[in-house]
């Protein structure tokens, strides 16, 4: 996962959070529904007249350590920028490597499998991948 500041309010977010999973898969090369918004958290800073915005940690689902890789070189900072510029956003600070979602076990190589079961008993393999940006 990896946390994405944005100058905005947590309500402006919600209201541009499809916006925002689009741009993130845009950059990524995956579909939306590989990208996961996990948390968002509203902070208020007095240094610049009480200028507020959010924190959005995002995870984005990998299949495999190949697409792993993939993602890690397509999602940067200049890249996620411009991309969130393009859909009214401003991302003021991106980074950070983040605790994966829990149920997940460390395969191999790196890629964060993701072993909670299925439902009806059936296992499952997938990952949510570990990006820095």
């Amino acid at each position: 996962t990896f946390t994405s500041t944005l100058g905005m309010t947590a309500a402006a977010f919600t209201a541009m959070e499809d916006d925002y999973v689009a741009a993130v898969a845009d950059v990524a090369g995956v579909g939306q529904n590989q990208v996961r918004v996990v948390d968002v958290t509203e902070t208020t800073t007095r240094r610049r007249l009480l200028d507020t915005s959010v924190d959005v940690e995002t995870a984005i689902k990998t299949t495999s350590e190949n697409m792993l890789a993939d993602v890690k070189g397509d999602v940067t900072a200049a890249a996620l920028t411009a991309k969130l510029a393009d859909a009214g956003m401003t991302l003021v600070e991106a980074g950070g490597l983040q605790t994966p979602p829990p149920d997940t076990t460390a395969a191999p190589g790196g890629v964060e499998l993701d072993t909670t079961p299925a439902p009806g008993g059936a296992g499952r393999v997938g990952g949510w991948g570990v990006v820095t940006v």
